[in-house]
């Protein structure tokens, strides 16, 4: 599946505008929607864009406009994500694309770390969700499913769950910055990158990016 036109679109969750940034150089006519007071401000007044500081269910979006609405690691931060999906669903054209990543429970990470995966991040995250029940709420929601793939994140999110490990089984503070600072330096991830690619097309990697279209 490759979708190349331009058209107008919606960043849930855009933070501080530097995905919608990027995208309106691509030549999309961008909007975002950011509770963070600082963040949705930034986004205006530095980078020019139009952003609410607003919820996506206290928003206001017209029906049927949009061609494409995206959110990067947003849905299992709500307190209701099948509502969630469905105001999406009011907001898309027939035909219109809705792209947005999630932890995946799937991912290799998830064996190896376990508790302190960073998927799990208790309390930020209200949920995890199994994929053959995010595939039930993604089509009762009225979305087909193109496909599913492990496209970014991969070795920030194992670094980030080695953080999570180590806060919590290694007692040296000085040991764990040092081991920290190792993980995130450059020769690290360089020497990381083959394997994160490996898992990336295996689809275990944490972030599980899904592509969907709103059904005609």
């Amino acid at each position: 599946m490759r979708y190349t036109h331009t058209g107008r679109m919606l960043d849930v969750g855009c933070a501080t505008g530097a995905f919608l940034d990027g995208m309106r150089g691509h030549g999309w006519e961008v909007t975002g929607v950011e509770p963070s007071v600082r963040a949705a401000t930034y986004a205006r007044e530095e980078l020019g864009l139009q952003v609410q500081n607003a919820t996506l269910e206290t928003a206001q979006l017209e029906p049927a406009f949009l061609d494409l609405v995206t959110m990067w690691n947003v849905l299992e931060h709500l307190s209701d994500p099948q509502q969630a999906l469905n105001r999406i669903r009011e907001t898309l054209r027939p035909g219109g694309l809705l792209v947005f990543a999630i932890p995946s429970v799937e991912s290799y990470d998830l064996k190896l770390f376990k508790r302190y995966w960073a998927g799990y991040d208790i309390p930020r995250h209200l949920f995890v969700f199994p994929p053959v029940v995010l595939e039930e709420m993604v089509k009762a929601a009225g979305f087909d499913i193109l496909k599913r793939r492990c496209i970014y994140g991969t070795y920030n999110a194992f670094a980030y769950s080695a953080r999570f490990a180590m806060n919590n089984l290694i007692a040296n503070e000085h040991l764990r910055s040092t081991l920290t600072q190792f993980m995130l330096s450059l020769p690290m991830r360089v020497l990381m990158m083959p394997l994160s690619r490996v898992i990336d097309l295996l689809n275990r990697g944490t972030i599980m990016t899904w592509f969907c279209r709103k059904a005609e």
